[in-house]
C-alpha cells in the first residue's frame, strides 16, 4: 500500500468495500467501508491510518429496495373495466 504514497504519486487515500461473516451473526452477511491513508511527520510516511464504517444496513436496505421495485414493476400493468365489474 505504501508504494502509492510515494513521492509524486496521485493517490492520497484508498477506500474499499469488504464483507463477510463474523462469528456473532455467522448467517448475515457484515459490510464495511475501509479508507486507509498516510500517516505524515516531516515530510515522511511513518505509517497507515484507517477509518472503517458499518454500513451493513445501508447495503441491507439496497437490497431491499432493488427487491420490492422489481416486484413492483412486476404487479403494476394496465387495466381497463369489464362490463363484468360494471354494476
Amino acid at each position: 500500500m505504501f508504494e502509492r504514497w510515494l513521492p509524486g504519486a496521485d493517490a492520497w487515500s484508498i477506500t474499499r468495500s469488504v464483507w463477510m461473516n463474523i462469528a456473532v451473526e455467522p448467517l448475515r452477511m457484515r459490510y464495511w467501508l475501509a479508507s486507509f491513508y498516510p500517516l505524515w511527520v516531516d515530510c515522511e510516511i511513518i505509517g497507515v491510518g484507517n477509518v472503517v464504517l458499518d454500513i451493513t444496513e445501508r447495503v441491507e436496505a439496497e437490497e431491499f429496495r432493488g427487491v420490492v421495485m422489481e416486484n413492483l414493476v412486476e404487479g403494476c400493468w394496465p387495466s381497463t373495466p369489464t362490463d363484468a365489474s360494471r354494476t
